[in-house]
């Protein structure tokens, strides 16, 4: 079971319950620093940095940048016919896992002798248009890849889609169509929308060509999807349409220069190295590696800074470059392209077409297969040794990939999205985050109350929950939450050390010793946060909560689960956790 920060913040005019939770270890993300001004290859000199722009200017000029979401694109059915397509892959999708799973579908298609679309639910201005694709253009049909975000809601993208769904009633007869759905099972609306899409379609009267896939982020969601195309999707498609695969597959993107020769690779740099906690059975370490010029070396790239142009070869694709273009090798691996992520199976299997060596070539194929041994395999050399791909073209000097080739295979570094766990009121200029394993920079909890304090503002009562493996090597803030608590900004104080003695005790065991006072806060309007782990610490605290309401509420389990439902509509449960 992981630890817990819980905090009780009862106001005059309201009562605020919020519960953060922190397991140091658990939540793994990283931090892309940039070099410090003069450091040798942390920019474009000046010079490189004005052809760059004046190459862009001149593509802008002379009309080659086109706007994606013009009307005439907006029309998909239109484009469809227009650009000769039979297969629409939508999707809606938050950090770009289900737009990167459509692409892929499309390119694929071509395999098929069909020829695919990816489609972003949000360039669609009038989704009726999805019922001319049942008779207008022969063969079709459409794919949605949706993930779902939050609790059980569409993505950002997703929003017009899913209002439209829920109103229209129009007929979609003659409209076959695939849902391949993407979420974490650690949360209780699990796929809510790819389900909801599934079935709503089939309401409408749309033909299901095959089952809804299941992609779960919590276990490995690229397995899913290779799964569900390989022996679901595919064998679908081909048995409706009576097709077979003719194997072809081709590029989407070219670069203008090829690829120099390839160099002996060297050791990267260690920047940094230091200890992040303080016991001596762990050591959580945080490192800094050069790994863009170690990826160059490795794709025979003698000029990082050399300006580049990649330029999709199909003109009727809405997607003209998979980044901003003209750039830099340098700019691309540091800034666009995600090189230090776990590559998936998809890219082994890319990567073994490029071996020159047969042992390694089938190790690829092996690695990248769906029997059980590949999966393991897959599971050992993979997730469990934490390669990247840089550490992969390492391992396997044989592969010798084309740089353009790479760059179209590799996903889009992704926006990272923290929790700002600083006051504005007490921090006007600057906005502090939590990153475990990277530096812990900020105090928990809310620190407008702090601040309100320090301007003599009445303040109701605040209780906080800590939990955590050792008090001595893992209370991190522990100077803060102190101070806290002999200013008077947090009234209670209960902490939960799991492994400072024989029995373990846990967050969820505090809170339940303080269940009457608990309730006697939630009548008044209290509010509960909760942040951290979502797979054990969350769903402990939630259920602790039911039996506290319902003890002491008197009430059933059945109404106790509605009266801590109906507070997360109000907005006086959030939960902000993690698997």
């Amino acid at each position: 079971m992981g630890s817990f920060w819980g905090k009780i913040d009862l106001e005059l005019s309201s009562t605020n319950i919020i519960i953060f939770s922190s397991v140091v270890g658990i939540a793994v993300c990283y931090l892309v620093f940039r070099k410090k001004d003069g450091s040798n290859g942390s920019s474009i000199s000046q010079s490189d940095l004005d052809k760059l722009l004046q190459q862009r200017q001149a593509s802008s000029n002379s009309g080659t940048s086109r706007r994606i979401s013009s009307s005439q694109d907006a029309n998909f059915v239109e484009k469809m016919k227009r650009t000769n397509k039979n297969v629409v892959f939508f999707y809606g999708s938050q950090t770009g896992t289900a737009e990167e799973f459509a692409t892929r579908l499309a390119k694929s298609a071509q395999k098929y002798g069909m020829k695919g679309i990816a489609c972003d639910t949000e360039n669609v201005d009038d989704w009726d248009v999805l019922a001319e694709l049942c008779g207008g253009i022969e063969r079709s049909f459409a794919v949605f890849c949706m993930a779902t975000y939050g609790e059980g809601e569409p993505t950002d993208n997703a929003v017009q889609f899913n209002e439209w769904l829920k109103q229209t009633d129009m007929s979609l007869a003659g409209l076959k169509y695939c849902v391949f759905a993407l979420g974490n099972r650690t949360y209780e609306h699990f796929n809510a929308m790819g389900i909801f899409v599934d079935k709503r379609l089939e309401v409408l009267g749309a033909e299901r060509l095959c089952d809804c896939g299941m992609g779960d982020d919590d276990q490995n969601i690229e397995d899913d999807f290779v799964q569900w195309q390989d022996s679901l999707f595919w064998p679908s498609v081909c048995k409706h349409f009576d097709i077979e695969s003719t194997g072809e597959f081709a590029s989407s993107f070219e670069r203008q220069r090829p690829p120099f020769d390839s160099k002996n690779p060297f050791l990267a740099t260690l920047t940094t190295e230091r200890k992040l906690n303080r016991d001596d059975d762990r050591y959580f370490m945080h490192i800094e590696l050069d790994m863009t010029e170690r990826l160059c070396e490795l794709l025979g790239i003698d000029d990082l800074d050399e300006i580049i142009n990649l330029e999709n070869v199909d003109p009727d694709d809405a997607k003209r470059y998979p980044f901003p273009c003209p750039t830099t090798y340098r700019v691309a691996f540091s800034h666009y392209l995600d090189i230090t992520s776990q590559p998936t199976t998809h890219l082994c299997r890319e990567l073994a077409e490029y071996a020159t060596n047969e042992e390694q070539k089938q190790f690829l194929l092996s690695l990248s297969s769906n029997t059980p041994e590949g999966k393991e395999l897959y599971k050992k050399w993979i997730k469990t040794e934490n390669r990247t791909v840089v550490e992969v073209l390492e391992s396997l000097d044989s592969v010798k990939i084309a740089a353009d080739h790479l760059c179209e295979l590799l996903p889009r570094l992704q926006v990272r999205y923290y929790s700002i766990s600083s006051s504005a009121k007490l921090y006007p200029t600057s906005v502090h985050i939590t990153a475990v394993l990277v530096d812990y920079e900020t105090p928990l909890g809310r620190q407008e109350k702090e601040w309100q304090k320090e301007q003599g503002k009445p303040l109701g009562e605040v209780v906080l929950y800590y939990g955590c493996r050792r008090q001595d090597s893992d209370f991190i803030y522990r100077d803060e939450v102190e101070k806290w608590v002999e200013q008077g900004v947090v009234t209670h104080l209960y902490t939960a050390f799991s492994r400072d003695q024989q029995n373990k005790v846990y967050v969820q065991h505090r809170l339940a010793e303080n269940g009457e006072s608990t309730w006697e806060l939630l009548q008044k309007g209290a509010h509960v946060y909760v942040c951290g782990d979502a797979k054990n610490m969350a769903r402990d605290v939630y259920a602790c909560l039911e039996k506290i309401i319902a003890q002491f509420g008197g009430m059933s389990a059945q109404e106790a689960t509605g009266y801590l439902k109906n507070m997360s509509v109000k907005g006086r449960y959030s939960a902000d956790v993690w698997s």
